[in-house]
């Protein structure tokens, strides 16, 4: 009898545990703190998630990073964000 193997959500999340230095979760605190008082419930982790979100949306900020990280521009590896289909994706010079 074979097992069936479940398919995997296209939506599923992937768990990140990254560990923030005192000035930055402050400052994600009182980004927090804010929204709160709007008699809203956000968690420091929502937050946070939606800063990363809105971080790989934003080429310069992509380049900013491969820059940071001396990955050269002409290297295969280095990532771009390109139009495809009509959809925003990040790929490798290799791939485009």
């Amino acid at each position: 009898m074979q097992t069936k193997q479940r398919a995997e959500r296209s939506d599923k999340k992937k768990r990140i545990h990254p560990y923030l230095d005192h000035d930055t979760y402050s400052h994600l605190d009182k980004i927090r703190q804010s929204v709160n008082t709007q008699k809203k419930a956000i968690s420091l982790h929502d937050i946070a998630e939606d800063i990363l979100e809105a971080c790989v949306q934003a080429p310069e900020i992509i380049g900013w990073l491969m820059k940071k990280y001396g990955v050269p521009s002409d290297h295969p590896m280095y990532a771009v964000k390109v139009k495809e289909n009509g959809k925003h994706v990040i790929k490798h010079l290799f791939e485009c």
